[in-house]
């Protein structure tokens, strides 16, 4: 081997050596972890409905089910998709009115929280061991927005990567997902990750939504005193001594009500 090319050579280890493990591209398949550890992972996870201008805190529980420890770990959330109150489809989040993250690691709609080494078996609680919080601005329009989560490891050289359904598309869940004979399944390694996270989302409900309730409400209660005050209008009264007119009846016949001859 020439010199040089020797010398490049050395200097391409030595470079894939000291460079910092990095997670594997899209399409490069992770280690498949079995289901039951997947399920392990991120539990309790839960964010409460807000009205605009809020903020509260996110709620959840993240686990090492792995016996060795992990390291370089970071929990991800990301507001990805907007369904508005009253319509059937979802739509990107609005970009200036929706809601943002709070916290060490925030950017706008989402939060990297860098967690680091990971003993195994330990567990990690938010709010407990980090303050994210999620706000939403006073100008954010009522309807519900969905949260996806992600989760980064490194155990020794092996990177993994587990992600909710939000990270993929309708074709590519469902390929992962449905059988040929439409039989549910989970086959992991189609999706390209170790595995799968739960995912969450917060409902906005919504200012504007109130004066429309209490004014139906009090609507109704004015149409019901209104029909209340017309039934007892229409009553038979006594006024004067004078009787309220009879009943209509059928009229008596000219004959009377029985004949007993022709002059009768």
């Amino acid at each position: 081997m020439a010199p040089r090319t020797a010398l490049a050579v050395l200097i391409v280890l030595l470079l894939a050596v000291s460079a910092p493990s990095l997670p594997l591209a899209r399409g490069v398949a992770y280690p498949v972890l079995p289901i039951p550890t997947q399920l392990r992972f991120l539990t309790n996870l839960s964010v409460p409905a807000l009205d605009p201008g809020t903020t509260e805190s996110v709620q959840a529980s993240l686990q090492n089910p792995l016996s060795a420890p992990i390291n370089g770990t970071v929990l991800s959330f990301e507001v990805y998709s907007f369904n508005p109150f009253g319509a059937d489809s979802p739509s990107p989040p609005p970009s200036d009115s929706a809601p943002v993250f709070q916290g060490p690691g925030a950017n706008g709609s989402s939060i990297a929280i860098a967690i680091g080494t990971f003993a195994g078996g330990g567990s990690y609680v938010l709010p407990r061991d980090h303050a994210v919080s999620i706000s939403v601005p006073g100008s954010a329009p009522s309807g519900t927005y969905a949260i996806r989560t992600s989760l980064a490891f490194h155990q020794g050289p092996q990177a993994y990567l587990l992600e909710s359904r939000g990270y993929f598309s309708d074709a590519t869940w469902a390929n992962a997902t449905i059988l040929a004979n439409g039989t549910p399944t989970l086959n992991v390694s189609r999706l390209g990750v170790s595995g799968v996270l739960p995912e969450t989302s917060v409902f906005v409900k919504g200012l504007s939504l109130a004066p429309w309730i209490y004014g139906l409400l009090g609507g109704a209660l004015v149409l019901a005193g209104v029909g209340g005050y017309l039934a007892w209008r229409r009553l038979p009264k006594s006024r004067s001594g004078a009787r309220s007119p009879l009943s209509p009846k059928s009229a008596e016949r000219a004959l009377g009500t029985s004949r007993t001859s022709d002059g009768d």
